[in-house]
């Protein structure tokens, strides 16, 4: 399978190409999550969610105006005002108000409120979650690619789409890093963005089919 994935959904996907060990977790919580003292329904979501594992039939991965190291967009007042109408879904909502319930929240770094997790605040540049999810590289064997798009002319560092940074959007170890000028976040409709994703199709379909992930 290839991933192609645009902004905020690349850090989804790389979610399903890395192994986190224990990292993600370190970053989120000073315990370990057998020794918090929540439900055990609890301690299973959160295990599923912070202890991740590459999926063993994804072997490429495009990443287009993905924002790894966060958004200054998220900075804004008017995405504040917003994030107090997101609502969680009632089992992560669950969740948070067991480890409020239990003083499990203590164990979590920054005093944050378990609560106000949601994809808009996790966006934020310096978000401890979001650096330990960027650091942890693509699992061995399977392929990345970056697409970066950028408005202005000048030093790379100091571009970005309207959205995203050049530097939030770049990452060490990929395949491939090509950037798109003169071209915004939605660059997914850019003749040059569509011809690279076709590029790295085709580079797709020429490798060797890899054993135990089905056949064609």
């Amino acid at each position: 399978m290839v991933v192609v994935s645009h902004s905020q959904g690349g850090l989804l996907a790389k979610m399903i190409t890395i192994e986190s060990g224990s990292k993600i977790w370190d970053a989120f919580s000073s315990q370990p999550v057998d020794g918090l003292p929540v439900r055990p329904e609890t301690k299973a979501l959160l295990r599923d969610s912070l202890f991740v594992h590459p999926l063993p039939f994804v072997e490429t991965v495009v990443f287009i105006s993905t924002p790894h190291g966060g958004s200054y967009r998220a900075s804004l007042t008017a995405v504040g005002l917003f994030t107090r109408l997101v609502t969680l879904p009632l089992t992560i909502a669950s969740a948070a108000a067991d480890m409020l319930h239990s003083n499990a929240a203590l164990a979590i770094k920054a005093g944050e409120d378990p609560r106000a997790f949601n994809s808009i605040n996790g966006m934020f540049p310096g978000n401890p979650v979001l650096a330990a999810v960027r650091a942890i590289p693509v699992a061995p064997g399977i392929h990345a690619h970056s697409i970066i798009p950028t408005l202005q002319d000048g030093p790379l560092e100091d571009r970005d789409d309207g959205v995203v940074k050049y530097k939030s959007a770049h990452i060490d170890g990929v395949e491939s890093e090509l950037v798109i000028e003169h071209s915004g976040h939605s660059t997914q409709g850019n003749p040059l963005t569509v011809q690279e994703v076709r590029r790295i199709l085709i580079e797709q379909l020429g490798r060797p089919w890899r054993s135990g992930t089905g056949s064609p």
